[in-house]
């Protein structure tokens, strides 16, 4: 199972993830570049520029 956040979220569920992981699933979860907890005062929520930004 591989859990992708919407827009303004991130992963931070141990239910969601126990259970898929009881129910014999590999349970996996990113945190997107820009959004959530990876988003850093000095950057644009969600723009990902081209090789030199």
């Amino acid at each position: 199972m591989l859990f992708v956040h919407g827009w303004s979220g991130y992963f931070f569920n141990r239910e969601l993830a126990a259970f898929w992981s009881n129910a014999g699933a590999r349970f996996f979860a990113l945190d997107l570049r820009k959004y959530g907890r990876s988003l850093r005062p000095w950057q644009a929520p969600g723009y990902i520029g081209g090789p030199s930004s």
